[in-house]
This record gives C-alpha cells, sequence and structure tokens, in this order.
C-alpha cells in the first residue's frame, strides 16, 4: 500500500490505501493521488477489471471500438465489456479518455456485484442510485449530474469490494447472492491481532511494524501474502515511562499530561525483545489499549525503546 501526500487524514486515506494495496488504482510519480481530479472510462474500465479478479489476465483479442486501436486500456475495456460492466457509445466509439460521470461510475460498481438492467426496477439512472443507496456505497457522496472524482471513485469501490457479489437468474430475472464478497476475487481477510511472527511475514507489507500488539482485519492477497491490515478498536498512547508502582506504569506524554495504565499480564517489547515492567523506567513508550465500558482501558502490550548502552566515540 502507498501513502500518498494529498489523502493523509481525509476521508479518502482508508479506501485509497487499501486498494493501491491491491493494485486496483494508482497515484502519480510526485506521490500524490489527486482526489478531487475527475477520472476517465479507461481508468475505471481497469479498476472495474481488477475488481472482477481478471487484472492479470492478458487477452489477444480486436477490440469492437473504433477509438481503441493500441489504447494502454484497451484489455480493460474489453474484460469489462465482455462481463457487461460498461458499454461504448452509439457511433461505435468508447471514449476511454472521457471523463466518466458519476451515473456511469455508480452503475459501474454495482454492475460488477452481478447486477443488470433487468434486474432493478425502474429507469436508468435512477435504479442503479437506489441500489447503490441501498448497499451504502454512495453514503456521503455529492452524486450530481458532473464528472466523478477519483476519490469519490475509490470510496465506491471500496465499499463495493465488502458487498456480496451475485448474479442473475435468468428465469426469474432475479439478483441470487452468492454468500461471498467481491473482494473474494483478490484475496480474503481475517481478523487477528498482530504479533512479532505475523510482522516478520510481512514482507509487502512493512508498515505492519507500526501495530505490534494491535487487533483488526488483516488482509491477504491470492498469493497469501499480506497487503493491508485495517485497526478496529485498539487506542495508542505515547509518552516517556515516569514511574513504576507494581504493575502500574505512569506514562507522561509531550505536553507534560500523565496517564496510569495497569499492564498486569500484558506482553512488553524494549528494544525489540522481550523485557519486564521495571526496565521500562524512563523508557519511551507506546501503550497499546482497549477502551472497556467507556472508563477502563485493557492494555494489550506495550512497545517502549530506551538507550541502555552509550559508548564514547573518540
Amino acid at each position: 500500500a502507498v501513502e500518498f501526500s494529498d489523502i493523509k487524514d481525509t476521508k479518502y486515506e482508508e479506501a485509497v490505501e487499501f486498494l493501491s494495496a491491491y493494485g486496483i488504482i494508482n497515484g502519480y510519480p510526485d506521490g500524490t493521488f489527486r482526489p478531487d481530479k475527475p477520472i476517465t472510462r479507461g481508468e475505471v474500465s481497469k479498476i472495474a477489471t481488477y475488481m472482477l479478479g481478471y487484472g492479470d489476465f492478458a487477452q489477444n483479442m480486436q477490440s469492437n471500438y473504433i477509438d481503441m486501436d493500441d489504447h494502454w486500456a484497451t484489455r480493460y475495456v474489453d474484460i469489462a465489456n465482455a462481463f457487461d460492466i460498461v458499454q461504448g457509445y452509439l457511433d461505435g466509439s468508447f471514449g476511454p479518455d472521457n471523463n466518466i460521470t458519476y451515473s456511469e461510475a455508480v452503475t459501474m460498481v454495482v454492475r460488477t456485484l452481478g447486477y443488470t438492467d433487468a434486474s432493478l426496477p425502474g429507469s436508468w439512472p435512477y435504479d442503479y442510485y437506489i441500489k447503490a443507496g441501498d448497499l451504502g456505497i454512495a453514503d456521503g457522496i455529492p452524486i450530481s449530474a458532473g464528472d466523478a472524482t477519483r476519490g469519490d471513485m475509490a470510496l465506491m469501490v471500496y465499499r463495493t469490494l465488502f458487498q456480496q457479489k451475485g448474479s442473475v437468474n435468468s428465469n426469474t430475472v432475479l439478483w441470487e447472492g452468492k454468500g461471498t464478497t467481491l473482494l473474494s476475487n483478490l484475496g480474503y481477510g481475517k481478523r487477528v491481532q498482530i504479533t512479532k511472527e505475523i510482522i516478520s511475514e510481512a514482507t509487502k507489507y512493512p508498515k505492519l511494524s507500526n501495530y505490534l500488539y494491535y487487533s483488526g482485519d488483516l488482509y491477504f492477497n491470492k498469493d497469501n501474502q499480506i497487503v493491508y491490515f485495517k485497526n478496529i478498536k485498539h487506542s495508542e498512547y505515547s509518552g516517556i515511562i515516569k514511574a513504576i508502582t507494581g504493575n502500574v506504569i505512569i506514562l507522561e506524554d509531550p505536553n507534560g499530561n500523565r496517564k496510569p495504565f495497569d499492564i498486569t499480564d500484558a506482553p512488553i517489547t524494549m528494544n525489540n525483545a522481550t523485557a519486564s515492567v521495571n526496565a521500562l523506567i524512563n523508557a519511551n513508550a507506546k501503550v497499546v489499549y482497549e477502551e472497556i465500558n467507556g472508563n477502563t482501558q485493557k492494555v494489550k502490550g506495550v512497545v517502549a525503546t530506551k538507550i541502555t548502552r552509550v559508548f564514547l566515540a573518540t
């Protein structure tokens, strides 16, 4: 997963980093994502292809569209078109470099779940808007008649991946769920508490080292490689350990505020090795904890660093 400089602490951050981890989207060479920039029909065709699990699938087939010769998105458009996710214009063109509208974008993501025009009541695009609303795909997104932005597209795609996929019954014309999410086309996730052993396996996701003792959802690609971690319910408090009484430590944050933590039975790592409670005095530490009933903290682990030996260089 790539950390983009212009989405940090925005509503797009989690969605964009998650999709980047699975190779569904990319940023720009300068390290930005540019969430407010419009997204094109060719780019969305690539996204749809990856959502369907065919991101690495190559086809040697001639495009049916008159304007797709030698275009970078040709194979993605061919695949998305084969699954009826995207459609061209009446003149036989596709317009891969045209900006995609919100109506087209919403239609595309809903279709990746197996819905079709015939399975949705009403007229286009409102039938797809209603279904997207039912599924929560477009929550908080100011749908308009204009062009969809990269940030809003990322939000919709991210939410769609966690929806159940299905297909339309040819006899009843009703959509039937398959019991699995669209994410299963890319990999899978599972709930875990992060350990040193798990971190050592995350060669494709070095950022995981920041989450020792956290619990959350760990995501894997089809090769069983760790690509992303989503913290679910843990918090952290960092500072210098100023006092220790039994199994209670007192942390002082950079603003001088002090907070006690009972670390009874909690694992302790200092300088990447197991440590005792008494060794923590004056160490820089991060306490990972879970709030219980709003006023009690259950400590899951302590990660500390401390200078234990000083050498004089001459």
